[in-house]
């Protein structure tokens, strides 16, 4: 097997295993570019995207694509979401049936609810080893949105 098709398959199924309530904050700092080191978790190794970075690219009208991938991310979505946001389960995004935009240098953030970002660091590792060049998933992630009190949206706004 390839090492792709192993890195791909493994960072499937961290994304599928999903959250895990009650564990360590979700504010847990991390690095802002990719760890080389191979035997750190995939959630440690995707590139991040602070909460104030992404405000200020909304408010300057930056194209960024925002990707809401909490769990049961349907109902979350109509009770608050940041702003601008597309929900798109987990499950879609790992089971390759969500099609990102076909531009492989879309500006994509993904966010999530899970502790140290464990979803949407996943998914940003499934669409980094697709070809996606400019993907993050959101440091902190809804809590920390939520926490700054950032524009949300509820509904399907």
């Amino acid at each position: 097997m390839s090492f792709k098709l192993i890195t791909v398959a493994l960072l499937t199924s961290l994304v599928l295993s999903g959250c895990v309530a009650g564990t360590a904050d979700s504010t847990t700092p991390s690095t802002s570019t990719p760890v080389d080191n191979t035997t750190s978790a995939p959630s440690d190794r995707a590139p991040r995207m602070s909460i104030d970075e992404l405000l200020q690219k909304m408010n300057s009208g930056s194209d960024i694509l925002i990707v809401d991938s909490r769990r049961d991310v349907e109902e979350q979505f109509k009770t608050a979401h940041i702003k601008g946001a597309i929900a798109v389960p987990p499950d879609k995004i790992t089971a390759g049936q969500w099609a990102p935009p076909p531009d492989l240098n879309r500006e994509i953030v993904i966010y999530c609810s899970c502790p140290n970002d464990q979803t949407s660091a996943g998914a940003a590792l499934l669409l980094i080893a697709k070809g996606y060049t400019n993907v993050r998933a959101l440091k902190g992630g809804w809590n920390a949105w939520k926490e700054a009190g950032y524009p949300v949206s509820s509904g399907s706004d």
